[in-house]
This record gives structure tokens, C-alpha cells and sequence, in this order.
């Protein structure tokens, strides 16, 4: 029979275990977490808001697109920093509404343009080979018409999207941040820690609009 001094010794081993299996754990998602943190403050989305879902506004939608990201790659020219971006996106988003609102005009399509520099939740999503995380971006948003339709979405900074992005040797900067987005093909690796990332911030998000 073992005497009650051998049980609680026992029983203190089997609690610093376990509290070291959950130290590590914790230390192990920070990690993860902070990773995620950096990648939304360090890059920059391009999202477009269609009408409807009609295959129309549909179609209308990817029109802009198109002449957007024809125009990008000289609006943003000699950007080296997501926040050199934005401001750039800032003093552009006239130009970037004259060109979707040209496009518009190409189709005989009449309707509401608005482009905004926003923060804005998104979901986690692939891009190309990299994962992004959900939570909150700061996006250049072009909303047509009411804006009720699918979205179309991209990242500008890195310029993972402008057409030119590969004519110029990218910046120290930008390829630090191409480093940091979590490579798609590690997905399954990733799978628990983003779901708790998606997890904690959406319940983030709907705390924020309560």
C-alpha cells in the first residue's frame, strides 16, 4: 500500500507535467499567433465588391478588376513599405476610381464607384502558395453599385498582383514579407493553429460590433 506522501508526490509529478505540455503548448501558438499578427500588419489587400451576384455585375466586376490592376503597377511604382502603400492608395484612390469608372463606361454600365483605404475582418484564405490568416487588413476597397455581390480580392503589398511586380527587383522589404506568409503547401501543419487564429479573431470581430 502506498503511503499518502508517495500519492502527492505522484500527483505533483503528473501536475508539472502537465503544466509543461501546456507551457509548451501556449509558447508554441504565441508563436504561431504573433507570426500571424505580423503578416496582417504587414501586408496590404486590394478587395472589389460587385453589385450582385448576377453573372452580369459578376462579370462587371472582374472588368474592373482588370483595369485596375492595369493601371497598379504604375500607381505604385517605387513602393518599398506597406505603409508607403497606403499612403500612395490614399492619394490615388481618384485615379483608381477613374479607372474602374471607365471600364464602366466601356460596358455602357452606370453605377456607383467608391474606393476607400479600410480596415476590413477577412476570413483565412490561400493566395498563390502562401496562406493569410483571418483578421483584420488594412484593404483598398472599391465598392460597386451596393456592393452586395461576391468579392474579388488580392494583395498589393507584397505586390503579389501588379502585373509589372516582377519587372523591378523587389525591395528588401517586400521580400521580408513574402518570407512571412505562411507557405500553403504546410497547410495540414497549420490546420489546428488556424483554426484557433480564425476562431479568436472572429469572435474578436463580433465583440468589436457589439
Amino acid at each position: 500500500m502506498r503511503s499518502s506522501g508517495s500519492q502527492n508526490s505522484g500527483r505533483r509529478e503528473a501536475f508539472f507535467f502537465v503544466f509543461l505540455v501546456l507551457a509548451a503548448a501556449c509558447t508554441f501558438f504565441t508563436g504561431f499567433a504573433a507570426r500571424c499578427r505580423d503578416i496582417r500588419q504587414d501586408t496590404l489587400r486590394l478587395h472589389i465588391l460587385a453589385n450582385s451576384d448576377s453573372d452580369f455585375d459578376q462579370g462587371v466586376k472582374l472588368a474592373v478588376r482588370d483595369a485596375i490592376l492595369e493601371d497598379a503597377a504604375e500607381l505604385f511604382s517605387g513602393v518599398s513599405c506597406r505603409a508607403a502603400m497606403e499612403r500612395q492608395a490614399q492619394e490615388k484612390l481618384p485615379e483608381i476610381e477613374a479607372a474602374a469608372r471607365a471600364a464602366l463606361k466601356k460596358l455602357g454600365v452606370e453605377t456607383p464607384v467608391k474606393a476607400q483605404v479600410v480596415t476590413m475582418f477577412f476570413d483565412t484564405r490561400v493566395y498563390g502558395e502562401a496562406l493569410l490568416p483571418a483578421g483584420r487588413y488594412r484593404a483598398v476597397r472599391v465598392t460597386l453599385g451596393k456592393g452586395q455581390g461576391k468579392n474579388w480580392w488580392c494583395v498589393l503589398f507584397p505586390p503579389l498582383c501588379l502585373p509589372a511586380a516582377g519587372a523591378k527587383p523587389p525591395s528588401e522589404e517586400s521580400e521580408k514579407v513574402q518570407k512571412e506568409l505562411l507557405p500553403e503547401g504546410e497547410r495540414p501543419r497549420y490546420r489546428m493553429r488556424l483554426a484557433v487564429v480564425e476562431w479568436a479573431e472572429e469572435l474578436r470581430e463580433r465583440w468589436a460590433d457589439s
